[in-house]
Protein backbone atom coordinates (compact mmCIF):
# COMPACT_ATOMS: atom_id res chain seq x y z
CA UNK A 1 0.00 0.00 0.00
CA UNK A 2 1.43 3.40 -1.06
CA UNK A 3 0.41 5.16 2.18
CA UNK A 4 2.84 2.85 3.99
CA UNK A 5 5.68 5.05 2.74
CA UNK A 6 4.56 7.18 5.67
CA UNK A 7 5.52 5.78 9.04
CA UNK A 8 2.68 4.42 11.22
CA UNK A 9 3.01 7.23 13.76
CA UNK A 10 2.39 9.97 11.14
CA UNK A 11 0.42 8.17 8.44
CA UNK A 12 -3.20 8.98 9.31
CA UNK A 13 -2.51 12.50 10.54
CA UNK A 14 -0.22 13.32 7.58
CA UNK A 15 -2.71 12.15 4.97
CA UNK A 16 -5.54 13.98 6.76
CA UNK A 17 -3.50 17.20 7.03
CA UNK A 18 -2.49 17.19 3.36
CA UNK A 19 -6.11 16.54 2.43
CA UNK A 20 -7.45 19.30 4.67
CA UNK A 21 -4.92 21.84 3.36
CA UNK A 22 -5.31 20.60 -0.25
CA UNK A 23 -1.58 19.96 -0.54
CA UNK A 24 -0.78 17.68 -3.48
CA UNK A 25 1.64 14.85 -2.84
CA UNK A 26 4.68 15.08 -5.11
CA UNK A 27 4.39 12.25 -7.61
CA UNK A 28 1.37 11.14 -5.57
CA UNK A 29 -0.68 8.09 -6.40
CA UNK A 30 -4.43 8.05 -5.93
CA UNK A 31 -4.44 11.25 -3.87
CA UNK A 32 -1.87 9.86 -1.44
CA UNK A 33 1.91 9.95 -1.22
CA UNK A 34 4.12 8.72 -4.04
CA UNK A 35 5.75 5.32 -4.06
CA UNK A 36 9.37 6.53 -3.99
CA UNK A 37 10.78 5.57 -0.60
CA UNK A 38 13.26 8.45 -0.65
CA UNK A 39 10.74 11.14 -1.62
CA UNK A 40 11.82 14.31 0.18
CA UNK A 41 8.19 15.18 0.89
CA UNK A 42 7.48 11.76 2.42
CA UNK A 43 10.73 11.93 4.40
CA UNK A 44 9.80 15.41 5.62
CA UNK A 45 6.41 14.21 6.89
CA UNK A 46 8.07 11.16 8.47
CA UNK A 47 10.67 13.34 10.24
CA UNK A 48 8.45 16.26 11.26
CA UNK A 49 4.92 14.87 11.29
CA UNK A 50 4.71 14.31 15.03
CA UNK A 51 5.76 17.93 15.62
CA UNK A 52 2.50 19.24 14.13
CA UNK A 53 0.78 18.71 17.48
CA UNK A 54 3.80 18.39 19.79
CA UNK A 55 5.73 21.63 20.37
CA UNK A 56 8.03 19.85 22.83
CA UNK A 57 9.46 17.80 19.94
CA UNK A 58 10.16 21.03 18.05
CA UNK A 59 12.05 22.43 21.05
CA UNK A 60 13.94 19.15 21.42
CA UNK A 61 14.90 19.08 17.74
CA UNK A 62 15.69 22.75 17.13
CA UNK A 63 16.02 24.36 20.54
CA UNK A 64 19.78 24.15 20.86
CA UNK A 65 20.57 25.27 17.30
CA UNK A 66 17.95 28.01 17.06
CA UNK A 67 17.63 29.01 20.70
CA UNK A 68 13.97 27.99 20.74
CA UNK A 69 12.35 28.83 24.05
CA UNK A 70 8.67 28.50 23.14
CA UNK A 71 6.69 27.38 20.09
CA UNK A 72 3.42 29.00 18.99
CA UNK A 73 0.65 27.79 16.72
CA UNK A 74 1.45 28.64 13.11
CA UNK A 75 -2.08 27.71 12.04
CA UNK A 76 -5.09 26.98 14.24
CA UNK A 77 -4.39 23.74 16.11
CA UNK A 78 -0.93 23.25 14.54
CA UNK A 79 2.55 24.08 15.79
CA UNK A 80 4.23 23.02 12.54
CA UNK A 81 2.83 22.91 9.04
CA UNK A 82 3.92 21.61 5.65
CA UNK A 83 4.40 23.18 2.21
CA UNK A 84 4.10 26.63 3.79
CA UNK A 85 3.47 29.58 1.46
CA UNK A 86 2.59 32.28 3.98
CA UNK A 87 -0.34 34.66 3.83
CA UNK A 88 1.10 36.94 1.11
CA UNK A 89 2.47 36.02 -2.32
CA UNK A 90 5.51 38.13 -3.13
CA UNK A 91 6.47 36.51 -6.44
CA UNK A 92 3.32 36.78 -8.59
CA UNK A 93 3.09 33.00 -8.74
CA UNK A 94 0.29 30.49 -9.06
CA UNK A 95 -2.27 29.67 -11.69
CA UNK A 96 -4.27 32.80 -12.48
CA UNK A 97 -2.80 34.39 -9.36
CA UNK A 98 -4.09 31.64 -7.07
CA UNK A 99 -1.31 30.07 -5.01
CA UNK A 100 -1.50 26.40 -4.08
CA UNK A 101 0.57 24.94 -1.29
CA UNK A 102 3.13 22.52 -2.65
CA UNK A 103 2.46 23.21 -6.35
CA UNK A 104 3.10 25.96 -8.86
CA UNK A 105 4.44 28.47 -6.35
CA UNK A 106 7.28 28.86 -3.90
CA UNK A 107 6.65 26.90 -0.72
CA UNK A 108 8.95 25.57 1.97
CA UNK A 109 8.87 22.00 3.20
CA UNK A 110 7.73 23.00 6.67
CA UNK A 111 7.48 25.98 8.99
CA UNK A 112 6.88 26.88 12.63
CA UNK A 113 6.83 30.02 14.78
CA UNK A 114 8.91 30.28 17.91
CA UNK A 115 10.26 32.68 20.51
CA UNK A 116 13.99 32.58 21.05
CA UNK A 117 15.73 32.70 24.40
CA UNK A 118 16.57 36.29 23.44
CA UNK A 119 12.87 37.13 23.19
CA UNK A 120 12.57 37.32 19.38
CA UNK A 121 9.45 35.89 17.78
CA UNK A 122 10.49 34.28 14.47
CA UNK A 123 9.04 32.32 11.59
CA UNK A 124 11.30 29.32 10.99
CA UNK A 125 11.32 27.90 7.46
CA UNK A 126 12.58 24.34 6.90
CA UNK A 127 13.79 23.13 3.49
CA UNK A 128 15.74 20.04 2.33
CA UNK A 129 19.17 20.74 0.82
CA UNK A 130 18.74 19.60 -2.80
CA UNK A 131 15.51 21.37 -3.77
CA UNK A 132 16.95 23.69 -6.41
CA UNK A 133 15.08 22.76 -9.59
CA UNK A 134 14.74 25.84 -11.76
CA UNK A 135 17.49 27.15 -14.02
CA UNK A 136 16.97 30.65 -12.58
CA UNK A 137 17.68 29.26 -9.11
CA UNK A 138 20.77 27.37 -10.30
CA UNK A 139 22.22 30.64 -11.61
CA UNK A 140 22.35 31.80 -8.00
CA UNK A 141 23.61 28.53 -6.48
CA UNK A 142 23.54 24.75 -6.73
CA UNK A 143 22.07 24.13 -3.27
CA UNK A 144 19.58 25.74 -0.94
CA UNK A 145 22.53 26.73 1.25
CA UNK A 146 24.28 28.57 -1.58
CA UNK A 147 21.12 30.34 -2.77
CA UNK A 148 20.05 31.54 0.66
CA UNK A 149 23.57 32.62 1.61
CA UNK A 150 23.61 34.90 -1.45
CA UNK A 151 20.05 36.23 -1.23
CA UNK A 152 19.66 37.04 2.45
CA UNK A 153 20.42 40.54 3.64
CA UNK A 154 21.17 39.06 7.07
CA UNK A 155 22.86 35.71 6.28
CA UNK A 156 23.38 35.02 9.98
CA UNK A 157 19.62 34.32 10.15
CA UNK A 158 20.11 31.24 7.96
CA UNK A 159 21.12 28.18 9.95
CA UNK A 160 22.40 24.99 8.35
CA UNK A 161 21.41 21.85 10.22
CA UNK A 162 22.39 18.25 9.64
CA UNK A 163 19.32 16.08 9.05
CA UNK A 164 21.08 13.33 11.04
CA UNK A 165 19.55 15.06 14.08
CA UNK A 166 16.31 13.26 13.17
CA UNK A 167 18.01 9.92 13.83
CA UNK A 168 17.21 10.46 17.51
CA UNK A 169 14.13 8.33 18.29
CA UNK A 170 13.05 10.86 20.93
CA UNK A 171 12.68 13.44 18.14
CA UNK A 172 11.19 11.14 15.50
CA UNK A 173 10.77 7.44 16.34
CA UNK A 174 12.60 4.13 16.42
CA UNK A 175 10.82 3.30 13.15
CA UNK A 176 12.21 6.48 11.54
CA UNK A 177 15.74 5.60 12.68
CA UNK A 178 15.35 2.06 11.33
CA UNK A 179 14.15 3.36 7.95
CA UNK A 180 16.54 6.26 7.42
CA UNK A 181 19.54 5.46 9.62
CA UNK A 182 22.92 4.35 8.34
CA UNK A 183 22.17 0.73 9.18
CA UNK A 184 18.84 0.75 7.30
CA UNK A 185 18.75 -1.93 4.65
CA UNK A 186 18.04 -0.98 1.06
Amino acid sequence: MIAHNLLPEVRSAGIALFGELKIPWHMGIGGGPGNHLLSSQVQCVNALGQMVNDPARIVQAFGESLGTEEVFEIEPGRYLTFEYIGPVGFFSEGKNGVRERGANCTSVDAAFVHRTKGGLRELVLLEYQQSIHRETQRKVGESVYEVWDKLLTAPDRFVKLDSAMFLDPAITSAEYVARYGATASA
